[in-house]
């Protein structure tokens, strides 16, 4: 097959077309020419090769095609081509079809948030398949606003489910959070409770077993059998919850793997379970030493231990920061949003929150830094 046989034969029914009366009733005929020259060059050339030689036929039919309406023709055909080896959907109405079957099948527990509406409506929350993480230092109180969203989920999702990996504290330690909350109390005051075995304490593990239902499991590490990626995948398979959360990421590595080659196994494979199962997934990150460092400094997004692999893969991220103390005031624990498809990118906030039971109440306050921030860049005047 040659460029000047292919075009000979199509020149002369352009020829002919033109001897009649209406000779654009022979387009169709000749763009049915050329995608079939196409069609045959496909079985011998990569698909660059297949346009060259076509916008080449073109030429040599005086430029019969605008480029763009080649374009479409030879496009046609590797549509046609691909729909037979392997049927690829790509036109909006298609993907908007897909997503509709998908929100309608979600039922009521499609959204998860924290139950803080200023942070709340920042970060945008997760959606089913979506994947959130929160960076902070030690102390931080990550686990306290994961426990608030966990409440927050369950409590206004009745067919919702949550599945938690406690794997920094032990499954009874982040049992007793939810206790706390509910007496308002410390943990020293709580084991004393226990000791005494005072009725409020029963009380308070009744209304949890209330309600929480059966909705709420929580598995942690325990002495040489410490859970990894392998093992959290297959849970969660047979599990199937509505919202994951992992507390916290690098405790999945395995024996051996440092923080970095763990991050880079791990985050990929939760992104894929997550999007595969439609889970809405809450990842707890530690911060290594020189991203405290920075955090300090002002620097906020990227410090999740382990790499910039885990902000790349995650929809969303909120960095906690714990500020210095003003007299007679605890600490206030700043939240930052550091990435956010829906919300506001680097919007702060203060949670308000009760110290001695580490309870986040809802309540918050829009802050920003001290420190004045000046522009990097100016006007430059052209006529000097």
């Amino acid at each position: 097959m040659t460029v000047i046989d292919d075009s000979t034969r199509i020149r002369k029914i352009i020829s002919n077309a033109k001897l009649t009366d209406h000779p654009e009733e022979a387009r169709p005929i000749i763009e049915i020419e050329v995608q079939k020259v196409a069609r045959e060059c496909m079985a011998k050339m990569e698909p660059v090769a297949v346009r060259d030689y076509c916008r080449h036929l073109n030429k040599q039919l005086d430029e019969y095609f605008t480029r763009d309406q080649l374009d479409v023709l030879i496009s046609e055909v590797w549509e046609e081509y691909e729909q037979k080896i392997r049927p690829m959907k790509t036109r909006p109405s298609s993907h908007l079809d897909d997503l509709e079957k998908e929100v309608l099948s979600w039922g009521d527990s499609y959204a998860f948030n924290f139950g803080i509406s200023l942070l709340d409506g920042a970060w945008g929350g997760l959606m089913p398949g979506e994947l959130g993480v929160l960076v902070g230092a030690q102390g931080s109180m990550k686990t306290s606003l994961a426990i608030k969203g966990i409440i927050n989920f369950l409590q206004n999702n009745p067919h919702g489910s949550a599945l938690v990996f406690s794997l920094d504290m032990t499954p009874q330690e982040f049992s007793s959070r939810f206790l706390l909350r509910d007496l308002g109390i410390g943990i020293n005051e709580m084991y004393g409770m226990i000791k005494e075995k005072r009725p409020e304490y029963y009380e308070a593990k009744a209304r949890l077993d209330e309600w929480e239902n059966s909705r709420l499991k929580i598995l942690g590490n325990r002495y040489r059998n410490r859970w990894t990626i392998d093992g959290l995948e297959k849970q969660v398979a047979m599990k199937l919850p509505s919202l994951l959360v992992v507390d916290f990421l690098t405790c999945l590595k395995k024996q051996g793997q440092s923080d970095l080659e763990a991050v880079e196994d791990i985050m990929p494979r939760l992104q894929s379970i997550t999007q595969k199962l439609g889970t809405k997934t809450l990842l707890l990150s530690q911060m290594g030493r020189a991203s405290k460092s920075d955090q300090l400094k002002g620097a906020i997004g990227g410090h999740s231990k382990g790499g910039g692999i885990v902000e790349e893969l995650a929809h969303a991220e909120i960095e906690l920061f714990k500020d210095a103390a003003e007299p007679n005031q605890q600490p206030k624990i700043i939240a930052t949003v550091t990435k956010t498809r829906r919300g506001i990118n680097g919007a702060s906030f203060a949670l308000d929150y009760h110290g001695v039971s580490m309870e986040f109440t809802g309540l918050a306050q829009r802050v920003q830094r001290e420190k004045d921030r000046k522009p990097l860049f100016s006007i430059v005047n052209a006529l000097n």
